[in-house]
């Protein structure tokens, strides 16, 4: 049906709307002409650093990169100051250095820095300053250039002239040029070149020490700096490149050049008074440069650009991200729509104006209500297919033709989305869908909701509603979608899509994050892939990236074989200042260009260049102890660079530790930081931009610092440092101390347990002593009763005169004896000797008792007379009782001794047996005699110091022996004692 005019007011609020919309009109006309003329400007996006940022001074002579990647700062006072991204720092004290005003700094294949000073050169290896013994005295002046050609040779242009370092000594090749200041030195196709206030000159190898003036027409030279095949040299007539002194090239006008670098094949100079020429782009203040009086130039090996200036360090972010902005001639930086034209054109709509760029984005113009664009947000804009630009706002409809605007008639509703669609512009607005085509304009009835996005994906065009729905749009009907590649739509709540051609499509969902829909399946990004806000503003889509427009930055997300999740944050630090992108107002475009709107103004972003990725490196950087620099001693190994040891060890009242880290990754790109303790911490700790780890009272041990650096929140491929760190513990937790500790309590009551030993030895071996020496007097005493006894009986044959048997009894006593003698000095003896003793002695008593009684010897078979032994003189008190009390009083003849020896329980009984009278009739004989004998009571005490002796019982019995009618028949001694093997008295 035909489109009617849907919306009515009263008379006085359309006069209002009129006189408005004539005062807005008279506005934008005066700022037309404002920007009638073609625009050469445009913004750059700058890191800037001062003295308030930390930089101890504002005025850099010089910039170069360690083996790191960190970058340093020749200054004027504060000598050589590095530079990690975070933080400023001083390496070298700057009153080391030969002065504290640095000109120059030169990196060499060796990984050494050389230092040119006001007085003289210094040579810093990374962790200490090298003293140059050889250094003249004319070389303490100010050095211009350095120049090592070679680590043996390295040449120093000075105010004295030009002097060679040849490793070890310092000289003059060049004669001529004594006594003359050097501004600079290098190498052309003809040779070596410098620069003096007095010329340019030349320098062969055929002829080094005649230099040949040269190119007198370029004026006095100020300043040369060496590039890639040849020099810059700034001379009175202007800045020139020399790769061939017979052609040199005039790059510009200014003789204030300072510096100069080369980027994608083209020259950034730098000025001393105007900030820095880009090809033909300018820039200064106005297009980002906040210091313009540039003193130097460096591009470090990520490609990175610094610039350092009179007031201070700036860096470029990247030269392939540029700001068009009010500075640069937009009416409105609040920009929410964009678009590329099939012509290069790029046209940008904001509130109430919209501009055009040419292709190049040199020339700019703008149109407002005055040139026929309806009022209101520019949120659309489109192409057809005859390259008419169709632009859509908050009040209309229009088409640009012949230089001006044409709003489409009677056409007023809020337009949210144009697309152009088999030969129809579609509308989006947030009454519905509307069509306009040859027939006109006409509304789609089979859609009773707004419409805020068109897209064409897969041969079909897809319409994303106010109420977050996804419909399929077609000539005939509009039908919703409710499943897409198995992702359930009815339950979600769709803010932006963009289609991914072939591949599939990208769906942001409110709450959720992106669901990436290709031709298998739909996976979720969201903040564990590393986008930090759900607030989704904007999607667009390259060959290779996802590009994702937020509340809190930019994001690209790698659609690279094997890598369909690697997910880079692009923020402020990144040079995306404006953080936010405007809802729907991002584009990729046929030149590889992505277009981002915002409140800021216009992003231009060079994709290939700006989407490559970037080191990803990470280094502890430097170690306090309770928040000051540790003072390492003299014998700790540092590691050069770093300035930090391999390993650290500290003694446990040095735990209260603070570890900075960085990484030389300028980019700006957002980073994921985290670190832990390994050996304390079981989790690891978020790092977020503070950049170091505080750990207190660390408990002595051994740990490993460990820090992880990635471009994304799950810190996959994230890069990783490790420190090792010991706490040495207190000397008396240490093994040494505790080992010495046990060891002196060992030796204590090794010593203390020893000692009482010896005492209990002592008495033991002084109580075996004393029962020795009662058993010696206990056999001493025996020994004169059994003499007295022997005496008696020698003296009786004397009287009856019997001298043979005297004689005889006289030699068997003193064998005898002599076998008496000989036991009497042992503990114990063989048995055998104690039969040979006992054989002896009865015999003295047969001769002495007329031969009145026979005796016999057992011993058991399973006994060696030899293997055993016997405490001696043990059995012949026993033995002399059975004679002397036995067998001496029996009348009749027939008297018999017997001894047996037999083994019963490991234990030697001994049975001495006699058929004497009895002890009751030898009672009798003893009292009338009124003898008292002295043998049992000696035998009882011996027995009992024995079983002392030898740790074992030593018991005796006595039985009295009767006849079949109970008359006394005889004795029964029976004498029990330990087993002793020979062995154990040897």
């Amino acid at each position: 049906m035909k489109y009617r005019k849907g919306r009515h007011l009263k008379t006085g609020q359309q006069e209002f709307v009129d006189t408005y919309i004539r005062a807005m009109r008279l506005f934008w006309l005066t700022t037309l002409v404002l920007f009638t003329q073609a625009l050469q400007a445009q913004r750059y996006v700058f890191m800037q650093w001062g003295t308030d940022n930390g930089l101890p001074t504002s005025t850099i002579n010089d910039i170069a990169e360690d083996p790191l990647g960190f970058i340093w700062l020749a200054t004027d006072g504060a000598g050589l100051v590095r530079f990690d991204g975070t933080t400023f720092t001083q390496p070298i004290a700057a009153d080391s250095l030969p002065s504290p005003f640095v000109t120059v700094i030169e990196t060499t294949g060796q990984d050494f820095f050389w230092i040119g000073t006001e007085r003289g050169p210094a040579l810093y290896d990374g962790l200490t300053l090298i003293q140059l013994k050889t250094l003249p005295q004319e070389l303490r002046t100010r050095i211009n250039a350095i120049y090592a050609i070679s680590k043996d040779s390295v040449w120093f242009a000075t105010r004295n002239g030009l002097f060679l370092y040849n490793g070890s000594t310092f000289s003059q090749p060049i004669a001529a040029l004594k006594g003359t200041e050097v501004l600079g030195i290098g190498t052309v196709a003809q040779g070596m070149i410098s620069a003096t206030a007095s010329g340019l000159y030349l320098h062969n190898t055929a002829n080094t020490n005649k230099p040949n003036p040269i190119l007198p027409n370029l004026g006095m030279p100020f300043r040369l700096r060496r590039i890639n095949k040849g020099v810059i040299v700034t001379a009175q007539s202007g800045t020139y490149r020399i790769a061939d002194v017979n052609t040199p090239k005039k790059l510009s006008p200014q003789n204030d050049i300072r510096d100069v670098i080369t980027h994608s094949d083209t020259l950034l100079l730098a000025s001393a008074t105007n900030g820095l020429q880009f090809g033909p782009y300018l820039i200064n203040r106005e297009s980002g440069l906040a210091y313009d009086r540039v003193q130097c130039l460096y591009k470090s090996s990520s490609g990175t650009i610094w610039v350092g200036s009179l007031s201070g360090l700036s860096k470029l972010t990247t030269p392939y991200l540029v700001v068009y902005d009010e500075q640069q001639g937009l009416p409105d930086e609040r920009i929410h729509a964009v678009y590329t034209a099939k012509n290069g054109e790029t046209w940008v709509g904001s509130a109430n104006s919209i501009s055009r760029f040419s292709d190049n984005y040199q020339n700019k113009t703008h149109f407002t209500g005055a040139n026929g664009l309806p009022d209101g947000l520019v949120l659309a804009i489109t192409e057809d297919a005859l390259g008419a630009i169709w632009v859509g706002t908050e009040r209309g409809l229009a088409r640009f033709t012949q230089g001006r605007f044409s709003p489409v008639p009677a056409f007023d509703a809020f337009v949210f989305t144009l697309k152009y669609y088999q030969e129809q512009l579609y509308i989006g607005t947030a009454t519905g869908l509307f069509v306009y085509g040859r027939g006109g304009l006409t509304q789609r009835n089979d859609i009773d909701q707004g419409i805020v996005q068109l897209e064409a994906h897969d041969q079909k065009l897809l319409g994303l509603t106010f109420g977050g729905k996804l419909v399929n749009i077609s000539k005939e009907k509009i039908t919703p979608i409710t499943n897409f590649n198995n992702l359930a739509l009815d339950t979600c709540r769709i803010t932006h899509m963009t289609s991914l051609g072939s591949s599939g499509i990208a769906l942001s969902v409110a709450g959720k994050g992106i669901y990436v829909c290709t031709n298998a399946d739909c996976y979720l990004l969201d903040e564990r892939n590393g986008i930090r806000t759900l607030n989704i503003k904007a999607l667009a889509a390259s060959a290779k990236r996802l590009w994702v427009g937020t509340d809190d930055g930019l994001y690209s997300i790698s659609f690279a074989a094997g890598d369909t999740q690697m997910v880079t944050s692009y923020r402020a630090e990144a040079g995306f200042l404006a953080n936010a992108t405007n809802e729907r107002s991002l584009i990729h475009n046929k030149r590889g260009e992505i277009i981002v709107g915002t409140n800021s103004g216009v992003y231009v972003i060079q994709e290939a260049e700006f989407a490559q990725p970037h080191q990803n490196s990470v280094y502890v950087t430097g170690v306090d102890l309770f928040f000051k620099p540790i003072r390492w001693q003299a014998e700790v190994t540092l590691l050069r660079w770093k300035g930090i040891p391999k390993k650290m060890i500290l003694p446990y009242d040095q735990n209260y530790l603070t570890f900075h880290f960085a990484s030389s990754d300028f980019s700006g790109n957002r980073a994921f930081w985290r670190y832990k303790l390994v050996g304390q911490d079981k989790d690891w700790t978020l790092a977020d931009n503070r950049l170091e780890a505080i750990f207190t009272n660390i408990p002595p041990g051994t740990y490993t610092l460990k820090v992880e650096r990635a471009q994304h929140s799950n810190f996959k491929n994230a890069a990783v440092t490790q420190l090792p760190v010991t706490i040495i513990p207190p000397y008396y937790q240490r093994w040494w101390f505790i080992s010495a500790v046990i060891i002196a309590a060992t030796l204590v009551v090794f010593f203390g347990v020893r000692y009482r030993i010896n005492q209990l030895n002592a008495r033991l071996q002084l109580e075996a002593a004393l029962a020795e020496s009662e058993r010696k007097a206990l056999r001493l005493q025996m020994n004169p009763h059994f003499v007295f006894n022997a005496l008696d009986a020698i003296s009786g044959f004397i009287f009856k005169n019997e001298p043979k048997e005297a004689v005889r009894y006289l030699t068997s006593f003193a064998k005898l004896m002599r076998l008496t003698l000989e036991s009497s000095r042992e503990t114990t003896v063989p048995l055998q000797n104690e039969l040979q003793l006992l054989k002896n002695y009865i015999v003295l008593e047969q001769v002495r008792f007329s031969m009145n009684f026979t005796y016999t010897l057992e011993v058991d078979d399973v006994l060696d007379p030899f293997d055993c032994n016997i405490p001696p003189m043990l059995l012949q008190p026993f033995v002399e009782n059975a004679i002397l009390h036995g067998l001496r009083h029996r009348k009749e003849p027939g008297g018999a001794l017997k001894i047996a020896f037999t083994l019963q329980n490991q234990r030697l009984n001994v049975t001495i047996e006699d058929n004497g009278v009895g002890r009751a009739q030898s009672a009798t004989q003893q009292t009338k005699t009124s003898k008292k004998s002295l043998a049992t009571s000696i035998t009882t005490e011996r027995i009992k110091l024995l079983s002392k002796s030898l740790g074992a019982p030593v018991t005796f019995s006595i039985l009295d022996l009767t006849n079949d009618v109970g008359q006394p028949c005889g004795t029964r001694v029976i004498l029990t004692l330990p087993l002793l093997a020979t062995e154990d008295y040897t």
